[in-house]
């Protein structure tokens, strides 16, 4: 392996990190709640894990969550911009069980 494509795979596996860890946090705050992403991110802002309130920091997530069968839209309201916006929840599976005690890559 020449050292581009190392480096390349290293940049790749913090990546990954930095998602399941976002991701991750996204779903403690949604434990047993509904919120949108404006409210997930003002959350993490004032809470310390983002230094600027940043949408684009959860919204991506939200949508890597989605398509995995973790979460899902369960509704809508007014959002921080004045704009209607998705209210997200923990997917519930079949067996009764959240989809978010399930692993997740």
């Amino acid at each position: 392996m020449n050292i581009t494509e190392e480096t390349s795979r290293e940049a790749n596996a913090s990546v990954r990190e930095a998602k399941r860890y976002r991701q991750n946090l996204i779903l403690q705050r949604l434990q047993g709640r509904e919120l949108t992403v404006s409210e997930l991110s003002q959350e993490l802002y004032e809470d310390g894990y983002m230094p600027f309130y940043d949408r684009h920091y959860v919204s991506p997530r939200i949508t890597e969550l989605r398509h995995m069968g973790i979460v899902e839209p369960c509704g809508k309201r007014m959002g921080r911009m004045n704009r209607m916006e998705a209210v997200w929840r923990i997917k519930e599976a079949d067996d009764g069980q959240y989809n978010a005690d399930r692993e997740h890559d």
